[in-house]
């Protein structure tokens, strides 16, 4: 009896286990499209009202500079300011760090082809982390910090 008890528990216990391993597959896959997709298709479309609505309120970019970013200024920024970034920026998603079920931090880089102050071609890149919490079952970002900014001469 003892046995079949067990066996049971270690059955139920894997099931459990696959079930959570799929949702946070889902997650990772739900965050990264918000981080690759969702925040970029915004600022590309000058979308200022989807990016209220994107935003947690609260939030908070910390931008290369050390500049402190609160939501209503970036959402007010992109309001009045048309994408101008270059069509082959990519964000690529190193990692996505599970702080509990509800928050997560992703990291990784933006990468494109552009101008130098001199308007020489270089090929720009960054470093950004990003914590998002889930609300609803949709994963809105809290904070960013844009780091390592580089224009690298393009010879």
């Amino acid at each position: 009896m003892l046995k079949t008890v067990f066996a049971a528990a270690l059955i139920a216990g894997s099931f459990g286990a696959e079930a959570a391993a799929e949702d946070r597959a889902a997650d990772r896959a739900a965050i990264a499209h918000a981080k690759v997709e969702t925040w970029r298709s915004l600022y590309r479309n000058q979308d200022a009202e989807g990016l209220d609505r994107f935003l947690k309120d609260g939030f908070i970019l910390i931008g290369e500079d050390g500049s402190v970013t609160a939501k209503q200024e970036e959402v007010a920024w992109l309001a009045a300011n048309a994408w101008g970034g270059p069509d082959d920026f990519v964000y690529t998603v190193e990692d996505i760090i599970f702080t509990s079920q509800t928050t997560a931090i992703v990291y990784g880089h933006g990468d494109s082809t552009g101008e130098d102050e001199n308007g020489r071609p270089c090929r720009q890149t960054y470093w950004s982390s990003n914590t998002l919490v889930k609300e609803g079952g949709a994963w809105r970002p809290i904070f960013s910090h844009v780091s390592g900014v580089r224009c690298d001469l393009i010879e």
